[in-house]
């Protein structure tokens, strides 16, 4: 995982994209309804959000806080990073109950931003 502090101009190119969130091939998969089949691929996933999560917000702090395409891309890797800890949890729980983790899906964002804590 690589450190907060080394968010650099470069990183930050990579983050953006043409409208603005730059959609990763796995992002791209999971809005296609492909699902991630193993536990680890989604683990890493989670893993490369929260380093993307880590860049934008250390590139808040060193510029005077994010302009609006940042701010989204902020946004849409919260609700990514939703996405996946909530399939995470459900394949967990199908395991725990002798049921098959490849049965599960990755839900919507208004599903799982939806929910109450």
């Amino acid at each position: 995982m690589c450190e907060v502090g080394l968010a650099s101009a470069a990183l930050r190119a990579q983050l953006l994209g043409a409208g603005g969130v730059r959609l990763s091939h796995a992002h791209s998969a999971v809005r296609k309804g492909v699902e991630m089949t193993d536990d680890q691929q989604i683990q890493d996933r989670i893993e490369e959000l929260v380093e993307r999560e880590h860049a934008l917000l250390n590139a808040a702090a060193q510029h005077s806080g994010l302009d609006a395409t940042e701010h989204k891309q902020l946004e849409a890797v919260k609700v990514e990073l939703d996405r996946y800890w909530d399939l995470l949890r459900q394949r967990r729980a199908h395991e725990e109950f002798g049921l098959d983790p490849d049965n599960t899906s990755v839900r919507d964002a208004e599903t799982v931003e939806g929910y109450e804590g």
